[in-house]
């Protein structure tokens, strides 16, 4: 009996398992219809339903032949990645601006992992595709790691729900810059009017911590982002513990940070900016077969580089 095991990080966790399973087979249909099934396992569950809520460290069984049974497969989206690392087991990627990670509702074949699909043979589909493990908002450029066998897949996902995955981002943040260096500490939880949009609670929601450092200080700031815990929109949220936000981010920087900028050259260039000024610029992990140490850097992309030296 063929079977896949699927673990679940940090950042599937409170999710349905549903929807945690959609991420890994990207059909939440398909998701449902094979646990109704009784086709999905979890360990020390008699029997799971499509409700229950996934912790971190629960590892998903699925049997049989699902990959056979995907009535969408994904496609092939010629669009050139540059890869900085591959072999047998995984691949480092330097994820450009402009591209989302996965499908998703608007943008089901223009992705980063439909482009490694093409890469890896573009004759084929989703089932030789990469399996993600991390992710990067669509306007974020910098490294991601995915993986290129389930063994492999397994043994990078529980070093992201140990947390000994180093991930080192840089942004340009908007002055005022409230302190220099130091740990910033909240719980996320979604906006509870729009929903795509997270808010910074005391309390509720998902702890998540970042150490911030700043590198260098003009009109905008060089700050350095190390993500202890890797929620969606972190750093973006986080930013604003420490100064106005993030130059580009329309979505959670002050929106008149950028009134406070004097250089009309910068203010232009800032004006024009299509992207987030944040950038995944180190990423270091054990490989999963070396057991060696592995760390990787992506310099920080031209467009960036400018705005600081504006």
């Amino acid at each position: 009996m063929n079977k896949k095991e699927f673990a679940i990080t940090k950042e599937l966790a409170g999710l349905r398992l549903d929807q945690a399973l959609a991420r890994f087979l990207d059909s939440r249909m398909q998701a449902v219809r094979l646990i109704q099934a009784g086709l999905v396992q979890i360990a020390d569950h008699s029997k799971v339903k499509p409700s229950y809520r996934v912790e971190a460290g629960d590892i998903i069984t699925l049997i049989g032949e699902f990959i056979k049974e995907r009535e969408d497969p994904l496609k092939p989206y010629d669009f050139p990645v540059p890869i900085v690392y591959e072999d047998e087991f995984l691949m480092v990627v330097n994820k450009p601006a402009g591209l989302v990670v996965h499908p998703s509702p608007g943008h089901y074949h223009d992705t980063l992992v439909n482009a490694l699909i093409h890469k890896l043979d573009p004759n084929v589909g989703s089932s030789n595709g990469p399996g993600l493990l991390h992710r990067l908002d669509k306007d974020v450029s910098g490294l991601l790691v995915l993986s290129k066998k389930q063994t492999a897949h397994t043994f990078l996902a529980k070093q992201f729900l140990n947390r000994s995955i180093k991930r080192i981002y840089w942004a340009l943040c908007y002055q005022p810059i409230r302190f220099t260096k130091g740990r910033v500490e909240s719980y996320l939880k979604r906006h509870p009017i729009d929903r795509k949009k997270f808010v910074s609670h005391p309390k509720e929601g998902r702890r998540s911590v970042t150490l911030f450092k700043m590198l260098e200080k003009k009109e905008l700031a060089l700050i350095q982002c190390q993500l202890l815990t890797g929620r969606t929109h972190q750093a973006r949220i986080h930013s604003l513990e420490i100064s106005q936000g993030i130059a580009g981010d329309t979505v959670y920087a002050n929106p008149q940070a950028v009134k406070s900028i004097k250089e009309p050259h910068l203010l232009k260039k800032i004006q024009e900016l299509n992207r987030i000024a944040l950038h995944a610029v180190s990423l270091q992990f054990i490989h999963p077969n070396t057991k060696k140490e592995m760390t990787f850097h992506a310099p920080f992309p031209k467009v960036l580089k400018d705005l600081l030296e504006s």
